[in-house]
């Protein structure tokens, strides 16, 4: 089973995936500032091997929506 975890909160949201078989984090991220001109999402994704990737985004994020 699989769970996500989201935090909403006013200019932000925090996520995390959950394998819950083995408690094991598969993704998480954050988009901070909503609302700003310069928002920024964060996302990272575990591997296999156990070695995470991560990517960034910048740009300009008007609401929660």
């Amino acid at each position: 089973m699989k769970v996500l975890v989201l935090n909403a909160g006013s200019s932000s949201i925090k996520y995390e995936l959950f394998d819950m078989t083995d408690r094991r984090p598969l993704a998480s991220g954050m988009l901070e500032r909503i609302g700003e001109r310069e928002s920024r999402l964060t996302h990272r994704r575990g591997s296999d091997a156990g070695a995470a990737t991560e990517a960034e985004r910048k740009g300009a994020v008007a609401n929660h929506r």
